[in-house]
């Protein structure tokens, strides 16, 4: 399903409803890429994705309207690449990204929220494993994390070799830190991770010692 409805400026609502059954799908990079102009957006019931492997680009650009949910199936125990997927997103008020958003298997995350306007109360959910992250890079820039917003309890950067831009330009909230399990080795490129970010004093002294 790559690039099924990507470009589609000029669609306004789309309602998938109760038979578009996506549970044996594994490809569904720029799905959505660019529908900049939906006013309505409903995945339906049966909006599958235990078995996707490749969310590359998926709601990149892509307007998303009020009270849109990604539904109680959007299961991410499997995908691999979740780059640019929310790139330049402005997130409905109250949106989540469920209790199946699992990265458990993401080896990718370039760019993912970059450019992203979350809302308040905002999080990454208890299954954002980042175990097999390889790539951040960008991840979070030109971003401004919601007051209370945390990386979680399962953030471990150990695996992670390219953290370039990560937090450019974003602005971080007050008492933001980046956890116990944030961790980096002398292999890790850093370039620009923070340049141009708004820190709070309080993170500011985690931060020299980087």
């Amino acid at each position: 399903m790559s690039n099924m409805f990507s470009r589609c400026g000029s669609l306004t609502s789309l309602d998938l409803g109760d038979k578009f059954d996506t549970s044996n799908v594994t490809n569904m990079e720029y799905m959505f890429s660019r529908c900049s102009s939906i006013t309505s957006l409903d995945l339906g019931d049966k909006f599958d994705t235990s078995n996707v492997k490749d969310m590359f680009s998926m709601f990149e650009n892509c307007t998303m309207s009020e009270n849109f949910s990604l539904g109680s199936k959007f299961d991410t125990s499997n995908v691999e690449h979740m780059n640019y997927m929310f790139l330049n997103c402005n997130f409905p008020k109250d949106f989540t990204l469920g209790k199946k958003f699992d990265t458990i298997s993401v080896e990718n995350m370039v760019c993912m929220f970059k450019g992203c306007k979350m809302p308040e109360n905002f999080t990454l959910g208890k299954k954002f494993d980042m175990w097999n992250v390889e790539n951040t890079a960008s991840m979070f820039s030109f971003c401004k994390l919601p007051e209370g917003f945390t990386l979680g309890d399962k953030f471990d950067t150990s695996s992670v070799r390219d953290m370039r831009h990560m937090f450019y330009k974003s602005i971080l909230p007050e008492k933001f830190t980046l956890g116990e399990e944030f961790i980096i080795t002398d292999e890790v490129e850093t370039e620009d991770m923070f340049k141009d970010c708004q820190m709070p004093d309080s993170f500011k002294e985690e931060y020299k010692d980087l």
